[in-house]
């Protein structure tokens, strides 16, 4: 199994009907996790590089979020139309 050298976070979390805060799954994430593994495969950067779905990141109010480590680089209130830029600068 190869190590990927970055990780990807994308929160898919979801809260109860209600909730004050907005969390991944209300701004379509599983679809954007989707075009995100999809992307990074398509332009060959796997296996250095992995999306990963998770849970709560802490950062609740206008989604979705991801975060990539080791950077330390936040994605936040990001669409289908951002996936593009997203994966040219994982590519650097």
């Amino acid at each position: 199994m190869t190590v990927p050298e970055k990780l990807l976070f994308v929160c898919i979390n979801s809260r109860l009907p209600g909730a004050k805060e907005s969390c991944g799954r209300e701004h379509a994430s599983e679809d954007l996790l989707r075009a995100l593994k999809d992307g990074v495969k398509k332009r060959g950067l796997k296996p250095q590089i992995r999306v990963t779905r998770t849970g709560c990141l802490g950062v609740c109010h206008d989604g979705p979020h991801a975060y990539l480590a080791p950077e330390g680089r936040w994605f936040h209130a990001f669409g289908m139309e951002d996936v593009e830029n997203i994966l040219d600068g994982l590519e650097v």
